[in-house]
């Protein structure tokens, strides 16, 4: 969640939602190097060198360490046919040079350091603690330190560590989000291990989701992977919406092609969202509704349930009818004590055209409208229902700016 200009413009970085072209845009690697030391400055390069590589690779092999091992591992070769059996530095170089291979082409990586616990609080430890904070700045909030990834704080957690005020939370900050479903192939692509389906991999991350985020809570990097959480996590605390603007990173273009006409978005944030390129663009062989199946459309709908209704986007999945989403809706009963507080039912509905027909009950239950999305980053504009719970938030007409004013 970094600083775009300290004290004007906080970007609250919901993972996989475009928001590494706008640091970049922005150079936020560059500014957060001022006034650091040598040691610090290069250990923020080191940090941006790193995120750039895991951007394009799972596993990046075409790196400044791997041409170190290379090196290392013909001059050990060289040493051993040259000097004296007796001497241990061609064994030596060649244990460092596998030890440095595998640690920073698969073990730190998103797939593996991220995912498993031991070892994403291993690094945080590390570079915090034992390196004397090695690759962080908290004033423009990149890197890592103890209390975890700095890149993606959820709004809760910048006010709850102190890095920002309420006020600078209430008037300058902003969010962008996207397409649950989209989000989750994202998601996978970014940290899918060697052969893993997009099955298995949502199979882990709902289960994360449901017993860390949904059962007890849990936001804290030590104890939940930063891209499990759903997008209301970054923008939301107990149904009240902290950031000032939530915009659709679907609407994103078409709000700067038309210089933001009819919508309440601040000038500080409509200028740094101007002219941003998507720089961080993952090709695909097929869309990304393709990747789904019945089973994945349910998961991936139970974890982030509430994100459709926050930000108003459809749960059925484009050009996919033969998927259907499965509603939870509460029911009133003026029967037994046990049923009075509301009956929780999943019922699926099957697409009429491009309309869901919501059950009739006693509740308002509210379906957002269809946000038909094209292959292209960005998308053509959609209308939603207004959800009533976040009363906090105000929806513009054109529904794609959700604001806190």
């Amino acid at each position: 969640m970094p600083w775009l200009k300290r004290g004007e413009v906080l970007f609250i970085h919901v993972p996989r939602c475009g928001g590494t072209s706008i640091t970049k845009f922005h150079k936020v690697g560059p500014k957060s190097q001022e006034g650091h030391n040598i040691y610090h400055r290069i250990g923020i390069k080191y940090y941006y060198y790193r995120y750039k590589l895991l951007e394009q690779s799972n596993f990046p092999f075409l790196t400044i360490e791997n041409c170190i091992v290379l090196f290392e591992v013909i001059l050990a070769t060289f040493l051993y046919f040259f000097l004296p059996p007796d001497i241990p530095a061609p064994y030596i170089m060649w244990t460092t040079a596998t030890t440095l291979f595998l640690t920073s082409t698969f073990v730190w990586t998103a797939p593996i350091t991220m995912r498993i616990r031991f070892f994403r609080y291993f690094l945080m430890f590390l570079q915090d603690k034992i390196l004397c904070k090695f690759g962080q700045d908290t004033r423009y909030l990149i890197g890592t330190n103890i209390k975890g990834y700095l890149f993606h704080l959820t709004g809760e957690r910048c006010l709850r560590y102190g890095y920002v005020t309420e006020e600078e939370m209430a008037k300058c900050s902003f969010s962008i989000v996207r397409n649950p479903y989209s989000r989750a192939v994202s998601l996978y692509e970014y940290n899918k291990r060697f052969f893993e389906s997009f099955e298995h991999f949502i199979r882990a991350f709902h289960k994360d989701c449901m017993v860390k985020f949904h059962g007890k809570g849990q936001t804290d990097s030590k104890d939940i992977y930063c891209h499990v959480l759903p997008m209301y996590a970054y923008t939301h605390m107990n149904g009240r919406q902290l950031v000032n603007t939530i915009i659709k990173q679907e609407q994103l273009k078409r709000l700067v092609a038309t210089n933001w006409e009819g919508s309440n978005v601040p000038v500080s944030i409509q200028k740094a969202l101007t002219g941003i390129p998507h720089a961080n663009r993952r090709v695909r062989k097929v869309a990304w509704q393709q990747y789904y199946t019945q089973e994945t459309m349910d998961l991936v709908l139970e974890m982030y349930e509430k994100d459709f209704d926050t930000f108003g986007y459809d749960k059925a999945i484009p050009n996919r009818t033969d998927l259907v989403p499965r509603v939870k809706v509460e029911v009133n009963s003026s029967g037994p004590a046990d049923f009075e507080s509301g009956l929780k039912a999943d019922i699926s509905m099957r697409n009429i055209g491009k309309t869901h027909t919501p059950v009739n009950t006693s509740k308002r239950v509210t379906i957002a409208g269809e946000s038909t999305e094209e292959e292209q980053y960005y998308h053509s504009p959609t209308q939603t229902e207004e959800n009533s719970e976040f009363v906090s938030k105000k929806i513009e007409s054109n529904s794609f700016v959700l604001s806190n004013q």
